[in-house]
Protein backbone atom coordinates (compact mmCIF):
# COMPACT_ATOMS: atom_id res chain seq x y z
CA UNK A 1 0.00 0.00 0.00
CA UNK A 2 1.26 3.66 -1.16
CA UNK A 3 2.33 5.34 2.33
CA UNK A 4 0.57 8.64 2.69
CA UNK A 5 3.74 10.90 2.43
CA UNK A 6 4.77 8.80 -0.63
CA UNK A 7 0.92 10.15 -2.33
CA UNK A 8 1.08 13.31 -0.84
CA UNK A 9 4.46 14.13 -2.60
CA UNK A 10 3.53 12.47 -5.95
CA UNK A 11 0.46 15.16 -6.21
CA UNK A 12 2.44 17.88 -5.31
CA UNK A 13 4.66 16.61 -8.41
CA UNK A 14 2.07 15.69 -10.65
CA UNK A 15 0.22 19.28 -10.20
CA UNK A 16 3.83 20.84 -10.01
CA UNK A 17 4.91 19.36 -13.23
CA UNK A 18 1.33 20.03 -15.33
CA UNK A 19 1.93 23.82 -13.74
CA UNK A 20 5.07 24.27 -15.29
CA UNK A 21 4.54 22.03 -18.38
CA UNK A 22 1.71 24.33 -19.31
CA UNK A 23 3.69 27.82 -19.34
CA UNK A 24 5.45 28.81 -21.94
CA UNK A 25 8.44 30.24 -19.52
CA UNK A 26 9.31 27.49 -17.68
CA UNK A 27 8.05 24.64 -20.51
CA UNK A 28 11.38 24.13 -22.28
CA UNK A 29 13.55 24.60 -19.54
CA UNK A 30 11.04 21.56 -17.61
CA UNK A 31 11.91 19.82 -20.45
CA UNK A 32 15.94 19.63 -19.96
CA UNK A 33 15.84 18.74 -16.69
CA UNK A 34 15.89 15.31 -15.71
CA UNK A 35 15.84 12.86 -12.67
CA UNK A 36 15.98 14.62 -9.01
CA UNK A 37 15.94 18.10 -10.77
CA UNK A 38 12.78 17.66 -12.57
CA UNK A 39 11.04 15.89 -9.44
CA UNK A 40 12.23 18.79 -6.80
CA UNK A 41 11.61 21.83 -9.08
CA UNK A 42 8.18 20.17 -10.02
CA UNK A 43 7.28 19.19 -6.33
CA UNK A 44 8.35 23.27 -5.18
CA UNK A 45 6.32 24.49 -7.25
CA UNK A 46 3.13 22.18 -6.33
CA UNK A 47 4.02 23.46 -2.93
CA UNK A 48 2.91 26.47 -3.74
CA UNK A 49 -0.41 25.50 -5.24
CA UNK A 50 -0.49 23.54 -1.98
CA UNK A 51 -0.65 26.70 -0.02
CA UNK A 52 -2.94 28.53 -2.75
CA UNK A 53 -5.22 25.34 -2.76
CA UNK A 54 -5.41 26.08 1.34
CA UNK A 55 -6.49 29.30 1.38
CA UNK A 56 -9.20 28.49 -1.42
CA UNK A 57 -10.05 25.61 0.62
CA UNK A 58 -10.86 27.80 3.65
CA UNK A 59 -12.59 29.93 1.52
CA UNK A 60 -14.90 27.25 0.25
CA UNK A 61 -15.63 26.07 3.80
CA UNK A 62 -16.49 29.02 4.73
CA UNK A 63 -18.68 29.78 1.95
CA UNK A 64 -20.44 26.09 2.77
CA UNK A 65 -21.30 26.97 6.29
CA UNK A 66 -22.85 29.85 5.41
CA UNK A 67 -24.73 28.10 2.87
CA UNK A 68 -25.78 24.90 5.24
CA UNK A 69 -23.87 22.52 3.25
CA UNK A 70 -22.98 19.86 5.79
CA UNK A 71 -20.66 17.74 3.56
CA UNK A 72 -18.28 17.85 0.98
CA UNK A 73 -16.90 16.47 -1.94
CA UNK A 74 -13.94 14.65 0.39
CA UNK A 75 -16.02 13.52 2.99
CA UNK A 76 -18.50 12.32 0.18
CA UNK A 77 -15.52 10.10 -1.56
CA UNK A 78 -13.78 9.30 1.35
CA UNK A 79 -17.07 7.66 2.70
CA UNK A 80 -17.66 6.26 -0.31
CA UNK A 81 -14.11 3.97 -0.88
CA UNK A 82 -13.27 3.45 2.92
CA UNK A 83 -17.09 2.97 4.01
CA UNK A 84 -16.21 4.63 7.08
CA UNK A 85 -16.69 8.17 8.93
CA UNK A 86 -13.70 9.64 7.44
CA UNK A 87 -11.47 12.20 9.58
CA UNK A 88 -11.90 15.80 9.07
CA UNK A 89 -8.48 16.02 8.45
CA UNK A 90 -7.96 13.06 5.75
CA UNK A 91 -11.09 15.44 4.69
CA UNK A 92 -9.39 18.40 4.31
CA UNK A 93 -6.39 17.16 2.91
CA UNK A 94 -8.24 15.34 -0.14
CA UNK A 95 -10.08 18.82 -0.98
CA UNK A 96 -6.61 20.57 -0.69
CA UNK A 97 -4.93 17.99 -2.84
CA UNK A 98 -7.94 17.29 -5.24
CA UNK A 99 -7.62 21.87 -5.69
CA UNK A 100 -4.31 21.78 -5.87
CA UNK A 101 -4.32 19.22 -9.16
CA UNK A 102 -7.04 21.11 -11.06
CA UNK A 103 -5.17 24.45 -10.43
CA UNK A 104 -1.98 22.89 -11.68
CA UNK A 105 -4.17 21.83 -14.63
CA UNK A 106 -5.77 24.90 -15.49
CA UNK A 107 -4.02 27.88 -14.31
CA UNK A 108 -1.62 27.78 -17.14
CA UNK A 109 -4.28 27.47 -19.78
CA UNK A 110 -6.39 30.57 -17.74
CA UNK A 111 -2.89 32.72 -17.86
CA UNK A 112 -3.22 32.06 -22.31
CA UNK A 113 -6.50 33.22 -22.74
CA UNK A 114 -6.14 36.14 -20.49
CA UNK A 115 -2.89 37.25 -22.23
CA UNK A 116 -4.62 36.52 -25.47
CA UNK A 117 -7.44 39.10 -24.53
CA UNK A 118 -4.89 41.38 -23.25
CA UNK A 119 -6.10 41.47 -19.97
CA UNK A 120 -2.93 41.71 -18.42
CA UNK A 121 -2.03 44.65 -20.36
CA UNK A 122 -5.07 46.43 -19.99
CA UNK A 123 -4.90 46.28 -16.04
CA UNK A 124 -1.54 47.35 -16.16
CA UNK A 125 -2.40 50.83 -18.28
CA UNK A 126 -5.51 51.26 -15.77
CA UNK A 127 -3.49 50.75 -12.65
CA UNK A 128 -0.35 52.79 -13.91
CA UNK A 129 -2.35 55.56 -14.81
CA UNK A 130 -2.52 55.96 -10.72
CA UNK A 131 0.46 58.18 -9.44
CA UNK A 132 1.41 55.89 -6.81
CA UNK A 133 0.82 52.95 -8.84
CA UNK A 134 3.58 54.17 -11.59
CA UNK A 135 5.75 55.55 -9.15
CA UNK A 136 5.87 51.84 -7.51
CA UNK A 137 6.25 50.03 -11.27
CA UNK A 138 9.10 52.46 -11.65
CA UNK A 139 10.95 51.45 -8.73
CA UNK A 140 10.00 47.99 -8.94
CA UNK A 141 11.58 47.94 -12.66
CA UNK A 142 14.71 49.94 -11.09
CA UNK A 143 15.21 47.32 -8.15
CA UNK A 144 14.67 43.81 -11.04
CA UNK A 145 16.83 45.91 -13.08
CA UNK A 146 19.74 46.27 -10.39
CA UNK A 147 19.26 42.42 -9.10
CA UNK A 148 19.72 41.45 -12.47
CA UNK A 149 23.25 43.01 -13.49
CA UNK A 150 23.97 42.28 -9.89
CA UNK A 151 23.36 38.40 -10.48
CA UNK A 152 25.20 38.32 -13.69
CA UNK A 153 28.06 40.55 -12.67
CA UNK A 154 28.37 37.36 -9.93
CA UNK A 155 27.45 34.64 -11.81
CA UNK A 156 30.20 36.01 -14.55
CA UNK A 157 32.93 36.33 -11.94
CA UNK A 158 31.80 32.93 -10.80
CA UNK A 159 31.87 31.31 -13.81
CA UNK A 160 35.20 33.32 -15.37
CA UNK A 161 36.88 31.90 -11.99
CA UNK A 162 35.82 28.36 -11.33
CA UNK A 163 38.79 25.90 -12.10
CA UNK A 164 36.14 23.66 -14.02
CA UNK A 165 35.30 25.93 -16.22
CA UNK A 166 36.04 25.89 -19.87
CA UNK A 167 39.63 26.94 -20.65
CA UNK A 168 39.13 29.86 -22.25
CA UNK A 169 37.31 31.49 -19.49
CA UNK A 170 40.77 32.42 -17.65
CA UNK A 171 41.71 34.47 -20.70
CA UNK A 172 38.38 36.01 -21.32
CA UNK A 173 38.51 37.36 -17.65
CA UNK A 174 42.00 39.01 -18.50
CA UNK A 175 40.74 40.40 -21.33
CA UNK A 176 37.78 41.98 -19.97
CA UNK A 177 40.35 43.62 -17.47
CA UNK A 178 42.37 44.58 -20.44
CA UNK A 179 39.47 46.08 -22.82
CA UNK A 180 40.71 44.18 -25.26
CA UNK A 181 39.37 41.78 -27.85
CA UNK A 182 40.53 38.19 -28.11
CA UNK A 183 40.69 36.19 -31.79
CA UNK A 184 39.31 32.79 -31.56
CA UNK A 185 40.15 30.30 -34.20
CA UNK A 186 37.48 27.91 -34.65
CA UNK A 187 37.57 24.10 -35.96
CA UNK A 188 37.04 25.02 -39.31
CA UNK A 189 39.81 27.44 -39.44
CA UNK A 190 37.45 30.38 -40.01
CA UNK A 191 38.66 33.61 -37.23
CA UNK A 192 36.41 36.03 -35.00
CA UNK A 193 38.08 38.58 -33.43
CA UNK A 194 35.86 40.33 -30.52
CA UNK A 195 34.85 41.20 -27.66
CA UNK A 196 32.61 37.91 -25.37
CA UNK A 197 29.27 39.40 -25.02
CA UNK A 198 27.54 36.95 -23.36
CA UNK A 199 27.85 33.44 -21.87
CA UNK A 200 25.10 31.28 -22.75
CA UNK A 201 23.48 27.91 -21.93
CA UNK A 202 22.75 28.01 -18.31
CA UNK A 203 24.39 25.66 -15.60
CA UNK A 204 25.40 23.68 -18.92
CA UNK A 205 27.82 26.55 -20.66
CA UNK A 206 27.24 25.88 -24.29
CA UNK A 207 27.98 29.00 -26.08
CA UNK A 208 29.77 31.71 -26.15
CA UNK A 209 28.40 35.31 -27.81
CA UNK A 210 30.76 37.35 -29.39
CA UNK A 211 30.57 40.83 -30.60
CA UNK A 212 32.63 40.85 -33.71
CA UNK A 213 35.20 43.46 -34.48
CA UNK A 214 36.75 41.39 -37.70
CA UNK A 215 36.52 37.98 -39.15
CA UNK A 216 38.65 36.05 -41.75
CA UNK A 217 40.62 32.57 -42.11
CA UNK A 218 43.86 31.06 -41.52
CA UNK A 219 45.35 30.11 -44.70
CA UNK A 220 45.79 26.35 -45.57
CA UNK A 221 49.95 26.84 -46.69
CA UNK A 222 51.44 29.20 -43.81
CA UNK A 223 48.31 29.12 -41.17
CA UNK A 224 48.22 32.96 -41.17
CA UNK A 225 45.46 34.88 -40.63
CA UNK A 226 43.48 36.74 -43.38
CA UNK A 227 40.80 39.21 -43.18
CA UNK A 228 37.98 38.94 -44.88
CA UNK A 229 35.28 41.04 -42.96
CA UNK A 230 35.85 44.05 -41.30
CA UNK A 231 33.05 44.78 -39.11
CA UNK A 232 34.24 48.09 -37.66
CA UNK A 233 34.67 49.88 -41.55
CA UNK A 234 31.24 48.10 -41.95
CA UNK A 235 29.64 50.42 -38.42
CA UNK A 236 31.41 53.27 -39.16
CA UNK A 237 30.11 53.54 -43.04
CA UNK A 238 26.03 52.82 -42.14
CA UNK A 239 26.44 55.14 -38.96
CA UNK A 240 27.74 57.97 -41.66
CA UNK A 241 25.22 56.87 -43.95
CA UNK A 242 22.37 57.38 -40.93
CA UNK A 243 23.82 60.63 -39.80
CA UNK A 244 24.07 62.17 -43.72
CA UNK A 245 20.18 61.05 -43.70
CA UNK A 246 19.27 63.30 -40.77
CA UNK A 247 21.13 65.90 -41.48
CA UNK A 248 18.91 66.00 -45.00
CA UNK A 249 16.16 65.78 -42.65
CA UNK A 250 17.06 68.24 -40.76
CA UNK A 251 17.51 70.73 -43.70
CA UNK A 252 14.24 69.54 -45.63
CA UNK A 253 12.53 70.52 -42.87
CA UNK A 254 14.09 73.73 -43.02
CA UNK A 255 13.51 74.82 -39.25
CA UNK A 256 17.65 74.92 -38.98
CA UNK A 257 20.15 76.39 -41.52
CA UNK A 258 23.22 74.64 -42.50
CA UNK A 259 25.63 76.26 -40.52
CA UNK A 260 23.63 75.74 -37.03
CA UNK A 261 23.25 71.61 -38.18
CA UNK A 262 27.11 71.37 -38.38
CA UNK A 263 27.62 73.22 -35.29
CA UNK A 264 24.96 70.51 -33.74
CA UNK A 265 27.08 67.69 -35.27
CA UNK A 266 30.13 68.84 -34.27
CA UNK A 267 28.98 68.87 -30.80
CA UNK A 268 27.82 65.15 -30.73
CA UNK A 269 30.56 63.23 -31.62
CA UNK A 270 28.08 60.51 -32.41
CA UNK A 271 26.79 62.69 -35.61
CA UNK A 272 30.03 62.76 -37.06
CA UNK A 273 30.00 62.78 -40.98
CA UNK A 274 33.48 61.41 -41.06
CA UNK A 275 34.11 57.84 -40.59
CA UNK A 276 35.61 57.73 -37.20
CA UNK A 277 36.70 55.09 -34.68
CA UNK A 278 33.04 53.32 -33.30
CA UNK A 279 33.35 53.28 -29.18
CA UNK A 280 29.85 52.11 -28.49
CA UNK A 281 29.91 48.24 -28.82
CA UNK A 282 26.05 48.30 -28.81
CA UNK A 283 26.53 49.15 -32.61
CA UNK A 284 27.69 45.74 -33.32
CA UNK A 285 25.19 43.88 -31.22
CA UNK A 286 23.22 43.14 -34.47
CA UNK A 287 25.92 41.39 -36.10
CA UNK A 288 26.75 39.13 -32.48
CA UNK A 289 28.46 35.52 -33.55
CA UNK A 290 27.65 32.25 -31.17
CA UNK A 291 30.62 30.33 -31.05
CA UNK A 292 30.60 27.06 -29.69
CA UNK A 293 33.04 26.10 -27.10
CA UNK A 294 33.65 22.97 -28.60
CA UNK A 295 34.08 24.63 -31.99
CA UNK A 296 37.28 26.93 -30.80
CA UNK A 297 40.72 25.19 -30.86
CA UNK A 298 42.57 27.99 -29.92
CA UNK A 299 42.52 32.07 -28.56
CA UNK A 300 44.66 34.81 -27.75
CA UNK A 301 44.30 38.76 -26.36
CA UNK A 302 44.49 40.33 -29.86
CA UNK A 303 45.19 44.39 -30.21
CA UNK A 304 43.95 45.37 -33.39
CA UNK A 305 46.12 48.13 -32.72
CA UNK A 306 49.13 46.26 -33.06
CA UNK A 307 48.01 44.16 -36.12
CA UNK A 308 50.03 45.62 -38.74
CA UNK A 309 52.70 45.92 -37.00
CA UNK A 310 52.99 42.29 -36.02
CA UNK A 311 51.94 41.23 -39.60
CA UNK A 312 55.27 42.80 -40.73
CA UNK A 313 57.50 41.03 -38.52
CA UNK A 314 56.02 37.85 -39.97
CA UNK A 315 58.55 35.61 -42.26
Amino acid sequence: MIKPTVLFLLILGISGYFFLNGLSKYHFKLKRTIGYHTFFESTAFGLLLFVFASVIHIIIQYCGRIMGVEHDLGYWALSKALLITPKSADVALFNISLITLILGFSLPKVHILLASFGCYNSFKNKLIAFKWASSLNHRLSELKSKIKIQKDDELRKEFLSDVESPEFSRLIDKASELSLPILFTMSDSKVYIGYPYEITGGATINDLLVIPLVSGYRSKDKNKLEVVTRYIDVVQELRVKENIEFKNMLLHEGKYTEAEIDELFQQYPSLSLDSSEVDDLDEFVPYLVSLPYREIVHAHIHNLDQYELFRSKED
